[in-house]
Formats: C-alpha cells, sequence, structure tokens
C-alpha cells in the first residue's frame, strides 16, 4: 500500500468515526425527544399492529407499560367502538398523510380522552406502505371547553324555541309536552320530566321527553302523592336543588338509573309567589353546578311558569278562542284541499293570496302570483273582457259565471269556469275580490271525446245494413234509422219519441215479446237475444222478421237490429211445397210399379205349375224370387 493509499484510508477511517458518533448521538436526541415529548407518538401497520408508542401515549391511554399496549390490535377494536379507523387509513392512500383528525379513544379504564392525530404513510421502495407514522395531541380539556359552551348556546336555542311556543300554543298540556320535547330535541338535555301539583301538592299532569316508558314507575310515585327527594327540596326553596350523582344519592329514586354518568338539577316552577309544580333535567355532569347553566335553567322554568299562568288568565276565553281557531282551521283545510283555485286580489288586481290548486294547476308557485296582476296568467284574448268584468264587479255588479283560458308555466291554455264576489271591510267598502276557479279541461275534453263517440256511433247506426231501432224502458223507440224506416214506412220524425215497439207486432206475437222485455231488464240473459216475429208496416202489410236484441250495459235501454226474411221465408215454403209434389208423383210410381210386379209373379207361378222338366220349373222359381 503506497503512503497517499494509507493516509486516504486513515482519512476515510475518521470521517466514518465521525459519521457514527454524529449518528449515535441523533438517536440519543431522538430518543430522548420520543420519550419525554408531552405528546402522544406511535407507529402502527395497515393491519392494525401496535410496533412503537412513546410514554406520552402510553400514559394517555392509562397502560403502565407498551407491552401491554401493544396487545390492542387496532384494525380489531381501535380505541373505541366509533373510532374512525377506515377514514384515518382512506385518507392516507389518498393523500399520504392525516392532519389534525379529531375523535375519540377509549382509555384502558373505559373512560374516554379526545384527541387531535396527525399522521404520515411511510413506504417500501416499491411504493407499498410497510406503517404509519403518527402524533396524538390530548384536547380533552378543550373539547370539555367546546362542549360546555355548545350545551349552553343548545340550550339557548331551546330556550328561544320554548319561549317561540309559549308565543302560540294556549293548550296547557301541548305547551308542557311541546316544551319537553324542544329542550331535548336540541341536546340541550339529555331528559327532563315537569310535574304539576295543586295547591296541596296532589298530582294535576306530567310531561316527560327522553324517557319514554320508564317514566311510568316516576309516573305511578307521583299519582300516590310521593315525590322524589329532589322535588320535595325543590318545593321548600327558590334555588336550584343539585344531584351530582342520582344513582347514589337518591337509590329510591324511579329516575335513579337513567343518569349514566350525569348529574341532575331541579327548580320548582314559580310565577308570582304562585308555585305550580317542579321540573328536573339531567345535564352532563361536570355542568351541574355550572353558573351560567343554572341561570339558564332558571330562565326555562321561569318561562315555562309564566306560560301556565298565562294560559290560565285566559281560560275564560277558552271557548271562543277555540271556535275561531276551529273556524280558520276549517277555512284552511277547505282552501288547500279543494281541486278548485282559490285566489283574492285587491283593489288593483293583484294576488294577495293564492290557494295550493292554483300552484298545482298552473305550474307558478304562490310566491310567484302574490303582488302580480291577474292578467299576466290569463290568454291574450281574454285579457280584455275579464279586466272588464274585474272593474265592473268592484263598482258592485254582480257577475255571473264565466268561462276564460288561463296561462300554464309550460305556455298549455286551461280552460277554467270562473266564479268571482267582492271583498268588504268593516265598513262595507269593496276592499278587493275573491275568486274561485275551476279545471275544465278534462269536463270539455270528455265532452270532446263523448261527442266524437257518438258521431261515430251514429254513423255506423245509419249507415249499416241492417234496419236498426233503440228502445227505452218504457217500449218508446227513441232512435230509428234509415232501413228502419224503409222496413216500417214510417218516417223517422213520425217514429222517435213517439211510437212504441208493440205498435208495430202482430197480436199473436205481442204477449211473447212483452215478457221478453220485461225479462230483459230484470236479467238480461234471462230472454233470448235471437227469434223470429212478424211486423206490421204502415200499410198493414206483414213482414217475417229476425231480430237481433240486447240491452245497453249500465242502461235499462236496448238496441235492436231487423233482418227482414219475408221473401227468404216465401222461397222456403215455394220449396217445401215442390219438394211434397214430387213426393207424391213418387209414391204413386211406386204403387203402379208393385202392383204390375204382382201380375208377372202370378203368370210366372201358373206357368211352372204347367212345366214337367226340373230344369224349367227350376228356372221359373229363380225369376219369381228376384
Amino acid at each position: 500500500m503506497s503512503k497517499d493509499e494509507k493516509k486516504y484510508r486513515e482519512h476515510l477511517e475518521e470521517l466514518v468515526e465521525e459519521q457514527t458518533i454524529e449518528l449515535r448521538e441523533s438517536k440519543e436526541r431522538f430518543r430522548s425527544l420520543y420519550e419525554n415529548v408531552t405528546v402522544g407518538m406511535y407507529r402502527t401497520t395497515p393491519k392494525g399492529q401496535i410496533v412503537m408508542a412513546n410514554p406520552a401515549l402510553i400514559s394517555l391511554l392509562g397502560y403502565d407499560s407498551f407491552e401491554e399496549l401493544k396487545k390492542r390490535n387496532l384494525e380489531e377494536s381501535g380505541f373505541e367502538p366509533e373510532y374512525p379507523r377506515e377514514k384515518f387509513k382512506e385518507e392516507i392512500k389518498k393523500n399520504g398523510k392525516v392532519q389534525g383528525l379529531e375523535s375519540k379513544w377509549k382509555r384502558r379504564d373505559g373512560t374516554s380522552v379526545f384527541i387531535r392525530e396527525s399522521a404520515k404513510a411511510v413506504k417500501d421502495e416499491k411504493g407499498n406502505i410497510i406503517y404509519y407514522d403518527g402524533t396524538v395531541e390530548d384536547i380533552t380539556e378543550r373539547k370539555h371547553a367546546e362542549n360546555r359552551v355548545k350545551h349552553l348556546n343548545l340550550v339557548l336555542h331551546a330556550i328561544r324555541n320554548v319561549n317561540q311556543l309559549i308565543t302560540r300554543e294556549k293548550d296547557r298540556d301541548k305547551l308542557l309536552k311541546g316544551a319537553c320535547d324542544l329542550l331535548v330535541k336540541t341536546r340541550g338535555y339529555h331528559n327532563i320530566w315537569i310535574a304539576l301539583l295543586d295547591d296541596s301538592e296532589k298530582l294535576i299532569t306530567t310531561a316527560e321527553s327522553g324517557l319514554g316508558k320508564k317514566f311510568i314507575p316516576m309516573l305511578k310515585q307521583l299519582k300516590k302523592g310521593r315525590l322524589p327527594t329532589c322535588g320535595m327540596k325543590a318545593l321548600k326553596q327558590p334555588d336550584i336543588v343539585v344531584t351530582m350523582d342520582p344513582s347514589s344519592a337518591c337509590p329510591d329514586c324511579p329516575l335513579s338509573g337513567m343518569y349514566g354518568g350525569r348529574g341532575a338539577v331541579t327548580l320548582q316552577l314559580e310565577f308570582k309567589d304562585k308555585t305550580y309544580g317542579i321540573i328536573s333535567v339531567s345535564v352532563p355532569a361536570n355542568l351541574t353546578a355550572d353558573k351560567e347553566e343554572h341561570a339558564l335553567f332558571k330562565e326555562v322554568a321561569s318561562d315555562i311558569a309564566f306560560a301556565i299562568h298565562d294560559i290560565e288568565l285566559e281560560q275564560k276565553h277558552k271557548r271562543a278562542v277555540e271556535a275561531l281557531r276551529e273556524s280558520k282551521e276549517k277555512y284552511r283545510i277547505l282552501t288547500e284541499t279543494v281541486p278548485d283555485i282559490i285566489f283574492t286580489l285587491d283593489r288593483k288586481g293583484r294576488y294577495t293570496y293564492i290557494n295550493p290548486a292554483g300552484e298545482n294547476v298552473t305550474g307558478y308557485s304562490s310566491q310567484e302570483f302574490l303582488g302580480h296582476d291577474f292578467t299576466e296568467v290569463i290568454a291574450p284574448e281574454y285579457i280584455d273582457t275579464t279586466k272588464d268584468r274585474f272593474e265592473r264587479g268592484l263598482s258592485g255588479e254582480k257577475i255571473s259565471l264565466y268561462e276564460v283560458e288561463i296561462m300554464h308555466k309550460d305556455g298549455r291554455k286551461i280552460p277554467v269556469e270562473l266564479n268571482m264576489t267582492s271583498l268588504f271591510d268593516e265598513d262595507g267598502n269593496i276592499i278587493g275580490r275573491l275568486g274561485v276557479a275551476r279545471n275544465i279541461t278534462e269536463p270539455k275534453w270528455i265532452q270532446k271525446v263523448l261527442r266524437e263517440s257518438e258521431e261515430r256511433y251514429r254513423t255506423i247506426f245509419e249507415n249499416t245494413g241492417t234496419a236498426m231501432i233503440m228502445i227505452e224502458e218504457d217500449k218508446t223507440v227513441s232512435l230509428a234509422n234509415r232501413e228502419a224506416e224503409k222496413l216500417s214506412g214510417y218516417s223517422k220524425e213520425e217514429i222517435e219519441g213517439k211510437k212504441k215497439w208493440t205498435e208495430f207486432i202482430v197480436e199473436e206475437d205481442l204477449e211473447k215479446m212483452k215478457g221478453y222485455h220485461e225479462q230483459r231488464r230484470v236479467d238480461p240473459t234471462s230472454a233470448p237475444k235471437k227469434y223470429k216475429f212478424r211486423l206490421i208496416d204502415k200499410k198493414g202489410s206483414i213482414r217475417d222478421i229476425l231480430l237481433s236484441i240486447d240491452v245497453i250495459p249500465g242502461t235499462k235501454m236496448s238496441v235492436a237490429s231487423l233482418l227482414d226474411v219475408t221473401e227468404r221465408k216465401k222461397a222456403e215454403e215455394k220449396i217445401k211445397a215442390s219438394l211434397e209434389e214430387k213426393e207424391v208423383m213418387l209414391r204413386e210410381i211406386h204403387h203402379r210399379v208393385k202392383n204390375n210386379m204382382q201380375i208377372v209373379i202370378s203368370l210366372l207361378r201358373l206357368q211352372s205349375a204347367k212345366a214337367e222338366d226340373k230344369k224349367t220349373q227350376e228356372i221359373f222359381r229363380e225369376c219369381q224370387n228376384r
């Protein structure tokens, strides 16, 4: 080895030693920082295994050592049931890190701690995530402060809602139930119950929310005149009764097991030196002694007591108020449920009200109507006449029902039947117009379809090659076609509505056909639908008719087709007479031939008797037998 190489080697060894020392010192500094920092630090695998955790995190979660902590698997249990592990992994996968994820972890003893978590993914050379490095900051105190503010804000919101309820609700029981529901619904309180008492402290009524069927044991106790300890204390003092831990402080209370680590505050409902009862709510344990909490609760109790007092004062007016409310409700239901458009206009013709039917029929919302001139939805060709009727109505003239067309939002025209009347003020002055518009699109369409159907039917009825008539229940012929005119010899004017079908029937067939007529209107299947009868025409001629008849469904009317078979019958009779004549001739010929044959047989018999030759006798016998 050369001198330069040796020198270079020594220099390289010195550098390596210096870097080794520096690396060792760096690791020591990191370890010191890792073990002494107040922020929790960890390393976990994607499968949920805890690889590293510093003392701050171990202590935060209530473990004595890392060996105990690493037994937990985040994929199996997380730090609490709601721990957003999947959200954490999705965020890491998407962005490579998680920043400031807040959640609630469960400590070893089951208590909860609020944390803020940040982490990043560490990958191998192939880009696969091998573990997560993260930090955890304890934000429990901040969260408690935030929750306190949030709770107080929720209570304030509930108080505002209760105040709004108080201004509109005049039924005592509904008010109490509504107030309870609002105070729980807004998450201001976990549960609440109110007991109204008379002057002798006997129960009048109760209300609750958040308790449901679990309030029944308390209700039974209150009905027996037994108040819980907190209630008895509240009736004897103006201040709030605080119960930090109801489950241990009030073991005999039916609701003591309903608080789940929360506290209870109870207060009498008092207004102007009169006590109406007690109110009790469940609040977070750390807020049971909070002064702001107490101030808000007193405000709630005071508002409810005032509302009860106010309702009692208004009892004398209850019937009148109730009658008015029912009247308004009926009007509202009427206007909101009828299919007709109901609207009001001021003297300038601007909409001041329109019911939901107006929205449904026209496609415009009520807001698009209000304040706008009524002519904006009238079809152009009807505007002048409609304005004229409006002005005449304002002058006091009574306007009859009339038809106009209004415009749908999509441009369609809708025919309506409009009825208008005037609106008056207390002095009898006309202040506007009230209108009811009925959509007649469907009736008009039905009329059109019926008219077209009737025309088609009449065309078929008139142009069929067979005589046809329509018969009413009273036997009157209400309709007859041209072929029926030809068959009967009468004109349509002479038949329709003036003659009964019985006037055209020969006497021998009349009773039978009358019976069929009656049977057919009781049971259409009981009378024959096809049969023959004899018809007398205007000239008195008798014609043979094949009748096809049936009842029109849903009516007592029948329609009949009459086929003249007179000529066919004559032809059949002529053929029948010819056949009979030929049959007589054949019988005569048969008789004569038979007589002649008898003579021939007799002669053969005489001749065979004279023959002596056996062969000749055989020939004669054979001839006789033929």
